[in-house]
């Protein structure tokens, strides 16, 4: 080995190599190079220091990795920092949106009230005539039996038969808003096809001759 000095390369006669331990594990080592012997209370120092050296020496060693935590430490809180922020955005925007949804569910909510309100008020102004022109056309039914025409006389029952019709349309759209109240029954009826077929024939054949 040579030992390169500003007057030349010197041949060590002596090199004192001092491990550091850190449990079982070498971390580090010294090398001391002597041109002469070492005298043996140099050894016996290099011997009682050894365990101070590497007492410091690790020390040193949990120092460098302390820092090293720190700053990955550091780094982690800036980053949390920032995910805090954005989570504190997005909470904002939600918030916003709730009151959004809100002021919507109550938007639409006014919007069913208001339409409820109109079925009940339509329901009533179209039934009070409607059972009038039933009525009605019940009356002259019976007072004009034979007095008039069959014909015309027949016109009479398609009034009274599409005035019922209308009414049970009527009924339907209420049937619609006890729907959507959780409230319907379902009712089941047995019809004639054949008499369906004929009243639709008797309402439409007036305006099919005309």
């Amino acid at each position: 080995l040579g030992f390169p000095t500003v007057s030349g390369e010197f041949r060590p006669r002596e090199i004192l190599t001092i491990p550091v331990f850190a449990g079982e594990a070498v971390v580090a080592a010294f090398s001391l190079a002597s041109l002469r012997h070492y005298p043996p209370h140099a050894v016996r120092l290099v011997r009682d220091i050894r365990n101070m050296l590497a007492a410091r020496v690790n020390g040193v060693l949990a120092l460098r990795e302390t820092r090293v935590l720190a700053e990955r430490l550091e780094h982690q809180n800036r980053e949390l920092e920032g995910q805090k922020r954005e989570l504190s955005v997005q909470a904002d925007e939600l918030g916003e949106q709730n009151v959004e949804l809100a002021l919507q569910a109550k938007q639409v909510g006014e919007a069913s009230r208001l339409k409820t309100v109109f079925l009940a008020n339509m329901s009533h102004e179209l039934r009070t005539p409607l059972n009038s022109v039933i009525a009605l056309s019940g009356v002259l039914d019976r007072r004009l039996r034979g007095v008039i025409p069959e014909e015309e006389h027949g016109y009479l029952d398609v009034i009274a038969r599409s005035g019922r019709q209308l009414l049970s349309l009527i009924n339907d759209v209420l049937d619609l808003s006890r729907i959507e109240a959780g409230k319907d029954e379902i009712s089941l009826s047995t019809f004639s096809v054949r008499e369906l077929v004929a009243e639709i024939a008797a309402e439409t054949s007036h305006q099919a001759d005309e």
